[in-house]
């Protein structure tokens, strides 16, 4: 990638998703879940990255 190139990553914030006492914790497969249940078109490709935000 040239120097003066120009990186934007698009962000999709997700609130009210409660953490399952047994669950792995990997939020990627939580944002895919949740797209899947809305029909969404989503390649996991596309995601850049995912994490958890705030208190829990």
């Amino acid at each position: 990638m040239p120097a003066n190139s120009t990186v934007v990553d698009n962000s999709l914030c997700i609130f009210g998703i409660l953490e399952k006492a047994k669950s792995n914790g990997i939020t990627d497969d939580i944002a895919m879940n949740l797209c899947k249940q809305m029909e969404a078109d989503v390649d996991i490709c596309k995601i850049d990255r995912s994490h958890k935000a705030g208190k829990p």
